[in-house]
């Protein structure tokens, strides 16, 4: 958050992320994997569903008059899991969000006056500074953390970019220009592989306490890391089982979980995944 002495308001980033909170009474410590206490059952793949919750999860950006000790405005967000805000001695205040765009507001009023086309989710706070008289306003971009890795179908419903992690720095009077924006990281190529039903409902949860963490609630990615539903490696029985428990893909982040997982466990996982896929 931040805070300006000219205003006299407080800048709160602020988002509501309702979620069930159930203990799961069979939980076991994992060496690897999630280990919350809290039952991992997500979100169904029905998009009705998805559409009603979507409306639950929402941010904002809260004036707060600490004297008067009520909100002096709100600017109302599409999505939550925006950035940290700066507040300026041009009476302005700085914030980017969750669906890519990077905006000023009037730091009295919280009318937008800038907007500038990111092409990436930004959680990280702005900076200003100045060099040689002229100020400037830096900001890394890049879509990252908890939500956008563990949050599904849910992170994606209002941000369909792909992550491109970049440092902008703002600048009055300057012209310089992004790449043009990619909307897609991986295309949906259905299998032909069949799968096993029984497979894949126990699939299901071993996924949701092992995989989900970073690859996304029920197999959706978040746009931070591949969607599985889609990988090369479900094709092959011998090839996702040396990715998933030999660790075929180690250097590229992607840990083998042979010590904890029985291969007819990291099977049952791929049959849940080819379900996804259908």
């Amino acid at each position: 958050m931040a805070y300006s002495p000219r205003s006299g308001y407080v800048y709160i980033p602020a988002q509501q992320l309702p979620e069930p909170f159930k203990a799961n009474e069979h939980m076991q410590l994992h060496k690897i994997g999630v280990n919350l206490g809290i039952d991992m059952t997500g979100l169904p793949a029905d998009p009705k569903v998805l559409e009603a919750v979507s409306k639950t999860v929402q941010g904002w950006l809260l004036a707060w008059d600490p004297v008067a000790g009520k909100p002096a405005f709100r600017v109302e967000h599409s999505a939550p899991w925006n950035g940290g805000v700066l507040a300026t001695g041009g009476d302005l205040v700085f914030q980017g969000l969750s669906t890519g765009t990077f905006e000023a507001y009037d730091a009295n009023t919280g009318k937008t006056l800038f907007q500038f086309d990111a092409h990436t989710g930004i959680v990280a706070p702005p900076v200003s500074y100045a060099v040689g008289g002229r100020q400037y306003v830096a900001i890394e971009v890049g879509w990252g953390g908890a939500f956008p890795l563990m949050g599904g179908a849910l992170a994606r419903i209002r941000n369909t970019s792909i992550n491109h992690s970049r440092l902008l720095v703002f600048a009055l009077n300057g012209h310089d220009s992004l790449p043009p924006e990619t909307r897609q990281s991986q295309r949906p190529v259905k299998t032909a592989q069949t799968f096993d039903q029984k497979k894949a409902q126990e699939g299901y949860g071993i996924y949701q306490n092992y995989c989900m963490a970073c690859h996304g609630d029920n197999a959706v990615s978040g746009g931070v890391l591949p969607d599985l539903r889609w990988s090369g490696a479900l094709e092959s029985m011998q090839g996702f089982h040396a990715v998933v428990g030999r660790g075929a893909l180690a250097n590229y982040g992607m840990p083998k979980f042979s010590d904890v997982l029985k291969s007819s466990e990291i099977e049952e996982i791929r049959n849940f995944l080819i379900s996804r896929n259908h």
